[in-house]
């Protein structure tokens, strides 16, 4: 719907048309002569008039756009005025008038604009780079938050961050990196762009969620470590034992020579070597002491903030060495290892991990039934060449409505425990770019398989983009 026509200076009609001989909801058939008002009413000629008196002042074209109720229903209203040149001789003013229902137009434009301003709005960063590290497009929130990102551009931990996981081919559904900067940490989301190539990273601040896994981590440490005084404390006294009773003899043979030593006399040859031999029996007591200590504060030992490689099975061994004194009173222990790549991780958060397992397996296995619970632990690379460890154990199983939500804080099947074991486990594993999996039937036990990607060479971008 629209309507173009000429009005004189004093906003009178000299001619108006419209298609249907309707606009603003009034009849503009007969309009010559008319004032404005007349024809359109007050609401639609008082903003037209306000346009005529502007380019009047101005000499130049006017625009505006209004919105006014017609039968009920409100219309968005486009109209422009348009000095037109006088012909030889005419001194009279003559503007040209075009006014266009545009509310189709602009129900459209909305939508466009609430996408178009959605980035710009966002609290959180959002940004676009090419492969080559240049930016793209940052939203405000971004240059707020890290207002060295220009200036640095490819340098810039979290470009750098963004290239690397994407060179690295990572497979879908692997979390994209964690970036550490100025004591916040912030999570990437990032979508692949194919025309042009490029990456689309949305960054989260986690810090408070950080702050409270490391608590929630460092109290499920203590709970294990609960767990494991009884059969810790058994597992020192046996080497403590024999210190002491190797350190006493040792006294007592050394009291018993003390006046021959020193007198000069001859000691027999049989009396040395048993004290040499206890001797030795006393440092590899203590040394089994230290290694049990050692593996202790491995445990408990709060996250240091950077990744390494580490060898999947010495930390497997010693959380099985951890759970040595509660086992020989549990269950008996099948192994089945072969040899696996190293994997990026904290050493002290897989120990956990991998005590949590073995907790939870022998804990759900009747002490009563040691002779024929059995615990069975595996450790092989997968086809993929990724790390697979499967803790099976022989115990009750669960529900299917236990199994279904058994990752979740406070799930537990026994009700001396915390539930905090496995869902801080999942944790972790996710947080490794892997998978923590678990499988159950009652009476016949449960099977938990963690699956982690094994450490690969990171190319450096400069070098790939060289190339």
């Amino acid at each position: 719907e629209y309507v173009t026509g000429e009005l004189d200076a004093e906003g009178r009609c000299l001619h108006l048309w419209s298609p249907s001989g309707r606009v603003f909801g009034r009849d503009v058939r007969g309009a010559g002569g008319r004032k404005l008002d007349e024809v359109l009413g007050a609401g639609a000629s008082e903003p037209l008039m306000s346009l005529v008196r502007a380019v009047l002042r101005g000499g130049s074209d006017g625009r505006l756009e209004y919105r006014l109720t017609v039968d009920g229903e409100e219309r968005v209203y486009a109209a422009e005025i348009t000095p037109c040149a006088p012909a030889p001789g005419d001194t009279s003013v003559r503007l040209g008038l075009l006014a266009r229902d545009v509310t189709g137009l602009r129900s459209l434009e909305d939508p466009l604009y609430r996408l178009a301003s959605f980035p710009l709005l966002h609290p959180e960063p959002l940004l676009e780079l090419g492969m080559d590290g240049e930016l793209r497009y940052a939203n405000p929130a971004t240059h707020v938050a890290f207002q060295d990102l220009v200036e640095r551009g490819p340098t810039h931990p979290l470009v750098h961050a963004a290239l690397t996981w994407a060179w690295r081919g990572a497979p879908p559904g692997e979390p994209a990196p964690t970036v550490h900067l100025d004591g916040r940490y912030w999570e990437l989301t990032i979508a692949q762009l194919w025309d042009p190539p490029g990456l689309r990273v949305f960054v989260r601040d986690v810090t408070l969620r950080k702050q409270l896994e490391a608590k929630l981590f460092q109290a499920d440490r203590l709970s294990a470590l609960g767990s494991l005084a009884a059969a810790v404390g058994h597992e020192m006294n046996n080497p403590l034992a024999f210190v002491l009773a190797n350190l006493s003899f040792i006294r007592e043979e050394m009291d018993r020579l003390k006046q021959p030593l020193l007198t000069g006399q001859a000691v027999p040859r049989a009396d040395m070597d048993d004290i040499l031999e206890a001797l030795g029996e006393t440092v590899e007591g203590a040394t089994r002491l230290k290694h049990i200590v050692q593996d202790l504060r491995t445990l408990s030992r709060k996250p240091p903030e950077h990744r390494a490689r580490v060898a999947v099975q010495p930390v497997l061994e010693n959380a099985l060495k951890l759970l040595r004194g509660e086992l020989q009173h549990r269950a008996r222990l099948e192994r089945d290892f072969h040899d696996l790549p190293t994997v990026d991780a904290d050493e002290a958060r897989l120990t956990q991990l991998f005590l949590n397992l073995l907790l939870n397996a022998v804990q759900a296995m009747e002490p009563q039934d040691a002779e024929r619970n059995v615990l069975r632990v595996a450790a092989y690379t997968s086809e993929d060449g990724e790390v697979v460890v499967e803790v099976q154990d022989s115990g009750k199983g669960l529900p299917p409505e236990l199994l279904a939500r058994i990752f979740e804080p406070f799930a537990s099947a026994r009700p001396t425990s915390t539930g905090l074991g496995l869902s801080v486990s999942h944790t972790i594993v996710t947080d490794l770019g892997g998978t923590l999996r678990a499988e159950s039937r009652e009476g016949r036990g449960t099977l938990l398989t963690v699956t982690l990607p094994a450490a690969v060479p990171v190319a450096d971008p400069q070098s790939m983009r060289a190339g």
